[in-house]
């Protein structure tokens, strides 16, 4: 099993999609599976507004409790982290439309994991993060293909010994 990942909304979607329709998943087959608290709560919209199936839930569910993913907790660390990057990356006041994109992102930094997602409308962030070298981030084909290193490369391996 590959290094410990956090996945996005629509890789979540994605992978409860292929359980669903019977196919194997491309992210929870190969990685541990961690999901922010943002993307808990982006996930849960869907069945909120009645755009998600009712049984996508029940399959999620299934996932937490067989611990094929879990969401990783929220501590003021992780706020800390998200006022860094927004007022280093992202200055400016008032409230952003990609606020909650950002936390996500920041979320993920502060856990110290790369992030797997495909959402264009978030590439924009990931990829300015990902340039400072704050990020690290993938696509899902990054994953299939088996991309994503063991340590991130400003890790040493640990030694077995």
């Amino acid at each position: 099993m590959g290094r410990q990942v956090a996945i996005d909304t629509n890789i979540l979607i994605h992978e409860i999609k292929n359980i669903r329709d019977g196919k194997p998943t491309d992210v929870l087959s190969r990685h541990p599976v961690v999901i922010p608290v943002a993307v808990l709560g982006e996930f849960l919209c869907g069945f909120e507004n009645e755009k998600a199936k009712p049984e996508d839930r029940e399959l999620f569910e299934n996932l937490l409790e067989n611990e094929l993913l879990s969401v990783a907790p929220f501590y003021t660390s992780k706020a800390e982290e998200w006022a860094r990057i927004r007022t280093s990356y992202f200055p400016g006041t008032g409230r952003k439309k990609d606020s909650t994109d950002l936390f996500i992102a920041a979320h993920v930094i502060a856990l110290e994991v790369p992030l797997i997602s495909e959402d264009d409308e978030k590439e924009k962030i990931f990829r300015q993060l990902m340039i400072a070298g704050e990020l690290e981030w993938y696509g899902l084909s990054d994953v299939i293909d088996g991309k994503i290193p063991e340590v991130h490369e400003n890790e040493e391996p640990e030694d077995d010994e």
